[in-house]
């Protein structure tokens, strides 16, 4: 029906029209916004539900429906109560008519409508043991349901909501008559009949049992699956309504993401919710490991580029070296005959320099001249220790001696006559 489209990736698996046949439809991603058409589905048989088990993945969102004859649907009229009272008033009634206890059952309520005095309830319920039966092909490949639900039930919801409507379907082999109050499934039941005169003949019997469960049994028109279409005259005489002719498989996929109804036990749920964490454990441990693996990459890229770079470097490098070479004998060279060249250099003018800078008398004196190419050394004795600070800071201050990079030692004081000894020397060497 149109506004009922389900999400893409929503795959529905739900008993074929022959017995132990099983059919896997899923939307088209184009569909998703679309109604029911012959190209917005793809619907895929199998011989049994094993065979269709193979076909899905343990994180695909699937939904399984159930034939009817593996449980029970029942209408129930009970007193308002809170939705926890209401669930153990149904239990009570279901003792009643189970042959097995109700706390073996998987149940699902439904709402039909309410008063303020009872409350109308669809009640569905399956037996644990034989769902967990038929569906352990499934469960062993640890492929989890969103939802169980009964393939009259996904009818159902595709009925007017406004209308109680009759649908007969094929499932399992055996025809299905359900009954929808307001897209509620209210009643569902198997068919012995074969063929349109015998459904003609069983429908009166089915319809007026119903109808003393207090099922409405008047309807506007009767749905039927459009594989039966040759039977729509027949039925539509024996049930005096009009019959109208519906695709039950594309009406069970659009209904089949909405939440009511679902028989699927709580364990499977949780099942379902650590598989979920464990793909997205290994989705991200995936990433990490494509993340470090293309880190790697990059890093023996990088240290490809920097060798390759080394080598440039290298090889320009070795290029270079012989002018290098050249360059340093040139200032050895200058270096060994720049006091020749160089008037400034010149023993005669570095002594001159030396001697200029002593103060007036011969209280100042120097002992010890030593120039060499490592650079030079001047010793001396001054009266006062004052003296000797001022003589060497002037030196050191000349600008003609500032290639020596001369440095003062603190003058000493000599133990006879009370003169003070200063040095001056080179101390960064000149070689």
């Amino acid at each position: 029906m149109p506004g009922l489209a389900a999400p893409v990736g929503v795959a529905l698996l739900m008993p074929g029209r022959d017995p132990g046949e099983w059919l896997l439809c899923r939307r088209t991603p184009a569909a998703a916004l679309s109604d029911t058409s012959a190209g917005s589905t793809t619907r895929q048989t199998f011989p049994s539900l094993e065979a269709a088990a193979a076909n899905l993945s343990p994180l695909e969102t699937f939904v399984v429906t159930l034939p009817i004859e593996l449980g029970l649907v029942q209408r129930m009229a009970l007193p308002t109560a809170e939705p926890s009272e209401l669930d153990e008033m149904v239990r009570i009634q279901l003792e009643k008519i189970l042959p097995y206890p109700a706390e073996s059952v998987d149940m699902a309520t439904q709402e039909i409508s309410r008063t303020a005095t009872d409350v109308t309830l669809a009640v569905e319920s399956v037996h644990q043991d034989r769902l967990v039966e038929l569906c352990q092909p499934l469960i062993a490949r640890d492929c989890w349901p969103q939802k169980v639900a009964f393939h009259a039930l996904l009818l159902a919801g595709s009925a007017p909501a406004d209308e109680t409507t009759a649908f007969i379907h094929r499932e399992a082999g055996k025809y299905v008559l359900g009954i929808s109050e307001g897209g509620r499934l209210s009643f569902a039941q198997s068919l012995s009949g074969r063929t349109a005169e015998e459904l003609a003949t069983e429908l009166p019997a089915v319809l007026l049992g119903a109808e003393l469960e207090g099922v409405p049994t008047t309807f506007v028109s009767v749905r039927l699956d459009e594989h039966a279409a040759e039977w729509k005259d027949t039925l539509a005489a024996a049930l005096g309504v009009p019959v109208v002719f519906f695709d039950a498989e594309g009406a069970a996929l659009l209904t089949a993401p909405r939440p009511d109804g679902d028989l699927s036990p709580a364990s499977w749920h949780a099942e379902r919710e650590r598989g979920e964490r464990r793909a997205r454990l290994r989705q991200r441990l995936r990433l990490a490991a494509a993340i470090y693996g293309g880190l790697l990459v990059f890093g023996f890229l990088l240290l490809g580029v920097r060798k390759i770079q080394v080598m440039h470097l290298d090889s320009r490098l070795a290029a270079t070296r012989p002018s290098a070479a050249y360059s340093r004998e040139a200032n050895e060279r200058w270096r060994v005959l720049s006091p020749a060249v160089e008037p400034g250099a010149a023993l005669v003018e570095v002594m001159k320099n030396v001697v200029d800078c002593l103060p007036p008398g011969d209280a100042t004196l120097l002992t010890s001249f030593d120039f060499n190419e490592r650079g030079l050394s001047v010793q001396g004795e001054a009266p006062s220790s004052t003296a000797a600070v001022e003589y060497t800071e002037k030196l050191k201050a000349l600008p003609q001696l500032r290639t020596f990079h001369l440095e003062a030692e603190q003058p000493t004081l000599q133990a006879n006559g009370g003169r003070w000894r200063f040095r001056v020397f080179t101390s960064v060497p000149t070689t």
